[in-house]
């Protein structure tokens, strides 16, 4: 039995699941391998992510342990000086946040808490630790842990602690314990402990994928550590299932809840270092939405490529069907010898068919022929019908515009959805009648519907466009845009139009709004001193604009206005910004309002900063078409914000100037106090030898004296700063001065074995200025190249005159050879001075000099480029004291310069870089030429022969030591007694009044080892109590007495009838303080730290003493330092 024949479309339909099907379970094998793919590269991510959390825990518990270290090692421990201590190891613990230091002795009491107050009662955590008692927030958690730190003591090891309640700030806490040895033994036991939310910040920032959850473990399975609800998961255990994974292997992957009750895909490692434990997470039904994703997106994509194989398949074979019908139907006709006609087909076989089959009805051809005219006609009308329906659909979708077509007498032809609702016209009332409905009556009578017609026939290029006003069904008048459109045929004739028509009410309203405004826009704008503009934002059409002139200038006042030329005026850098900003506002049809900054240029060519605010007007479709606003000129308001914001950069590096300042000061001032203490310290010693005493009061001494210059440095700084000092100006030769800075820096020279060379004009070379001042200038240069210059350096003074058109150097005119020299040989305590010259030329030895130039040289360490503009700033330093030993506040060179230029003179600095030295330049005009009878302090010395010995005995060193500039200053020296009225007593009875007993002690027994009757008073009500019952000689009163101040007790002496002499003592050496302390009565104003010496030189002398009501007081108060 045969069995039934498949139709084609059922052979097309096996063909493409033939085709199509093992193409589908390839590519499900290939999409099921991705997911695989994708689950192992989650599970090597997962892998690996957990390993770089349980490296980064390692490393800050690592980091931690490096820290205790090296407090282990503290020299603070050492002395058991735990308040320095505590200082070191609060600022230790505040870099690790979260964290905090504690010190154990070995019975476990805590010696030090960071987060406790020093020197607050603190725990013994043997004694507080309960291991049984649970915290009821952490019922897990045992409360304390001493057995770490009993590990410790026993090892000597350190030991990282689990998690435990910590007993002072009650809250789950890890901790690592390190030993403190000292001679191999346990002295002490430094922890520092870290609360959970360190761990929770640390994993916070490895900043895993979305939806991760990362938490830390410690031995015991307790959680201390946790990205995702902390507070809810931080000392719990861990979950059964993950504590059975750890329990098995070290580091693993699995599927299982952390802690939480969802499943989770998770991998663990346990660290080697603290075995603790790091896990990661990922929620299984995220993970399982993300993996079936592909296979849901290859089962839809299958199936919907199946279906359009199958439907394919479907419709070729019914076309297929057809074309085999057709020649069925053929071959009938041809029998019948009815005429035949058939479409040809795509298919070559049915093609060659069918043509067998015309050729086969031969005698019917030409009837066959017309009956093909027939059915290509049809065709074209079908399609012609197609097109037309699918034009009418495309119409009857706008619903925002009337979009209609007229016959050529005016006629509607058709009418869409959007005309029906514009108009209230339905479309079976309005197709046939005349366009005339949509028009009012006195429209119609005046033929303006015709009119419109004939401008659309008559319109050249494009369509005719005007506005008008329209009539609705129920007489409603709108205002509507019209585009007519004349249709022609091949020959130019009309055979209709086509209209559109827009609803422009909104607009034409809003329109007449803006017109009705337009007066007030007017006068605000001459008001306010603004532009008040409106645009158009459809095209560039002209805008207009009022008060134009207020901002760009009376010559852009006539200017057409439009959006290109308002552009143009606007800053090249501004304009695009402005462009796009504004482009995207007007494109935004929820945006109604827009504001902007900008820059324009005024017709003077400057540019102006202006505030651009503005309302976008819309219409019914919410379309911008035109712009309205206001133009501030806001260039006043923007130069005080700049003036302001300059001004707070000022103040910021001013105030950063001053915290290194400050900081600078506070290293400076300890670096002398070291040695005092230890110095303090020796002398506690019993049996101290008197050589060992006289090295330690020669320390004393010298850093007492470095910390007098240095705040003698600042007050001269200081007083140039506010013109308080005064120079005392003199015909002095260049030689003299040049020998006082060389004796003042000797000390320098010698300690650090530098060679000196100098080489000086041959002739005498005279200023007008103040030697001591000037002296200064030259031993802080020399000062500054011993500190910067390696020991055994090279430093050179050379200095030169110039003539009038020559140039004088080492004596000689340029070009001559050397003038004079010197070297520090430095032998027998004096400075051997070798000097050489030669005289000038005869024709330039009669020129007169005007000025001097005097420069430093050294070997250096040299400047780099960048630190030479700011080398004479206050506070500048081109290395700071940390790396070199001599340091400094960085205010010499900026004494230097002020000093300088007091004198009208200048300084420069110049380097060739780091390591290539350093030059510093003095220029200084010289004095006039010496009149009739005028001599200097050393012309009548003459000049220094060859080889002549310069003694320390200079004025400027006394005992080998450098006498300050401020002891100098308005001619005090050392000595504390003016130059000009020594002061002295020979009183025997002193009586000391000062509120600081260490002060008035000390002072007490140096002048009873003087061999004067001292008594001591602490206020001002005890001293005038001792005037009748010691009957002192001389007072020595500080000034800030507790009850009555120094300058009261001062009045109150002299009221008496008593003969005493007054003597100010106080830290305060301002001019002013002076002049207070004269005019209460003091005859000297001794400012602290009191040099013994000059004391005692003090009272031994006998040409001052005064009774206390005498006006005849020195006019002068000099400080003693």
């Amino acid at each position: 039995m045969l069995r039934r024949p498949l139709k084609l479309r059922s052979h097309l339909a096996l063909l493409v699941l033939a085709a199509v099907l093992p193409l589908l379970i390839f590519a499900g094998f290939l999409i099921n391998q991705s997911v695989r793919d994708q689950q192992q590269a989650m599970e090597r991510g997962m892998r690996d992510t957990v390993r770089a959390l349980s490296l980064a825990v390692d490393r800050e518990m690592a980091i931690a342990q490096a820290i205790l270290e090296t407090l282990a090692g503290s020299h603070f421990l050492k002395w058991r000086d735990f308040d320095m201590f505590y200082q070191v190891a609060r600022d230790a613990a505040g870099k690790r946040p979260g964290s905090r230091i504690v010190l154990f002795d070995l019975n476990g009491q805590q010696l030090i808490n960071t987060y406790s107050r020093f020197g607050r009662r603190l725990p013994n955590i043997f004694d507080e630790e309960r291991p049984a008692a649970k915290d009821s927030a952490y019922p897990e958690l045992a409360w304390g842990r001493a057995e770490s730190i009993k590990q410790v003591i026993e090892t000597a090891r350190p030991v990282t602690s689990d998690v435990f309640v910590g007993i002072t700030t009650k809250r789950p806490t890890v901790t690592i314990d390190v030993p403190v040895l000292r001679d191999g033994k346990v002295a002490y036991v430094i922890n520092m402990a870290f609360e959970a939310d360190a761990f929770t910040q640390l994993l916070s920032e490895q900043r895993l994928p979305p939806g991760w959850v990362a938490g830390i473990f410690d031995r015991n399975g307790i959680n201390f550590g946790r990205t995702t609800a902390p507070e809810q998961f931080i000392g719990r255990r861990a979950s059964r299932e993950l504590l059975q994974q750890i329990a098995q292997k070290n580091e693993g992957f699995g599927v299982g809840p952390i802690q939480e009750a969802a499943p989770l895909y998770h991998a663990f490692v346990r660290s080697p270092v603290t075995g603790w434990i790091t896990a990661v997470g990922f929620p299984q039904s995220r993970a399982q939405t993300e993996f079936s994703r592909p296979l849901f997106l290859f089962g839809a994509g299958g199936t919907v490529v199946l279906l359009a194989g199958l439907a394919t398949a479907w419709y070729f074979g019914r076309r297929l069907a057809r074309s085999t019908a057709r020649l069925a139907d053929l071959a009938e006709a041809l029998q019948r010898g009815e005429p035949v006609e058939a479409k040809p087909s795509s298919i070559y076989e049915i093609e060659v068919l069918r043509h067998e089959l015309v050729n086969a009805g031969a005698a019917a051809r030409e009837r066959a022929v017309e009956r093909e005219r027939r059915v290509a006609s049809d065709a074209r009308d079908a399609e012609i019908a197609a097109s037309n329906e699918r034009f009418r659909l495309l119409l009857s979708g706008i619903k925002d515009h009337a979009i209609f077509m007229l016959d050529a007498n005016g006629r509607i032809a058709t009418w869409n959805t959007g005309a029906e609702r514009l108009t209230g016209f339905s479309s079976e009332a309005a197709i046939g009648e005349s366009v005339e409905i949509l028009y009012q009556r006195k429209d119609r009578d005046s033929g303006k519907p015709a009119h419109d017609l004939r401008a659309a026939t008559l319109a050249p290029e494009g369509p005719y466009e005007r506005d008008g006003c329209l009539m609705r069904k129920d007489g409603v008048k709108f205002h509507g845009d019209i585009t007519l459109a004349a249709l022609r045929d091949p020959y130019g004739d009309v055979q209709g139009y086509t209209c559109v028509i827009r609803d422009v009410t909104e607009r034409k309203q809003a329109e007449e709004a803006v017109r009705a405004n337009e007066d007030r826009f007017r006068r605000a704008a001459d008001a306010t001193g603004a532009v008040v503009y409106e645009a158009n934002v459809v095209n560039d059409g002209p805008a207009w604009a009022y008060g134009i002139a207020n901002i760009l200038g009376e010559d852009a006042a006539g200017a057409e206005l439009t959006s290109d030329w308002w552009h143009s005026r606007i800053h090249p850098d501004d304009i695009a910004m402005h462009r796009e900003n504004l482009q995207l506002r007007i494109a935004d049809p929820n945006c109604t309002a827009y504001s902007a900054s900008y820059r324009v240029r005024h017709s003077d060519g400057s540019w102006r900063d202006v505030k651009d605010t503005g309302q976008i007007l819309r219409g019914a479709d919410g379309s911008a078409y035109r712009l309205v606003g206001t133009v501030v000129d806001v260039t006043a308001s923007k130069q005080a914000e700049d003036a302001l914001r300059r001004y707070a950069k000022q103040l910021q590096m001013a105030d950063q100037r001053k915290d290194e300042f400050l900081a600078t000061l506070a290293h400076e001032l300890r670096n002398p106090l070291a040695p005092i203490r230890n110095a303090v310290e020796i002398l506690k010693a019993p049996g101290l030898s008197p050589d060992k005493f006289q090295i330690v009061r020669e320390i004393t001494e010298h850093q007492v004296n470095l910390m007098v210059r240095l705040i003698d440095d600042l007050l001269d700084v200081s007083r140039i700063s506010r013109g308080k000092i005064e120079l005392k100006k003199e015909r002095v030769s260049l030689r003299s001065i040049v020998d006082q800075a060389i004796e003042t820096s000797r000390p320098h020279i010698e300690e650090n074995r530098h060679r000196l060379s100098v080489s000086l004009p041959a002739e005498p070379v005279y200023l007008d200025a103040d030697p001591v001042r000037l002296a200064q200038v030259l031993s802080n240069l020399v000062n500054n190249a011993c500190k910067y210059s390696d020991e055994g350096g090279k430093i050179e003074i050379a200095a030169s005159c110039e003539r009038r058109g020559t140039r004088v150097e080492g004596g000689v005119s340029s070009g001559e050879g050397r003038g004079s020299s010197v070297e520090n040989v430095v032998t027998g305590g004096e400075l051997a001075v070798t000097s050489s010259s030669s005289s000038p030329k005869p024709e330039t030895r009669n020129a007169k000099i005007s000025s001097v130039t005097i420069a430093v040289r050294d070997n250096g360490i040299g400047i780099a480029p960048e630190h030479l503009p700011r080398l004479f700033q206050m506070f500048s330093q081109v290395e700071s004291a940390v790396k070199r030993a001599q340091g400094g506040l960085g205010i010499g060179l900026s004494l230097v310069k002020g000093l300088v230029e007091m004198h009208g003179g200048t300084v420069e600095a110049k380097s060739e870089g780091a390591g290539k030295g350093s030059e510093f330049i003095v220029r200084l005009p010289a004095a006039e030429e010496r009149g009739e009878g005028r001599v200097s302090r050393d012309e009548g010395r003459g000049s220094r022969d060859e080889g002549t010995q310069i003694p320390l005995s200079s004025p400027f060193v006394k005992g080998g030591k450098w006498i300050s500039s401020g002891e100098r200053e308005s001619g005090e020296t050392k000595l504390g007694v003016s130059q000009d009225a020594p002061l002295a007593t020979s009183a025997s009875r002193v009586l000391v009044v000062d509120d600081n007993r260490a002060q008035a002690k000390s002072l007490e027994l140096l002048l009873e080892t003087m061999g004067y009757e001292v008594r001591t008073a602490y206020d001002g009500a005890s001293a005038l109590a001792l005037l009748d019952e010691f009957a002192p000689g001389v007072a020595l009163v500080d000034l800030g007495l507790p009850d009555i101040s120094g300058h009261e007790l001062a009045r109150r002496i002299r009221e008496s009838d008593r003969e005493i002499t007054l003597i100010a003592q106080t830290g305060w050496g301002r001019d002013e303080d002076r002049e207070r302390s004269r005019q209460a009565g003091f005859r000297q104003h001794l400012t602290k730290p009191i040099d013994p010496e000059a004391l005692e030189k003090l009272l031994k002398g006998d040409e001052w003493r005064v009774s206390s009501g005498s006006e005849n007081l020195t006019p002068r108060v000099t400080r003693v330092t």
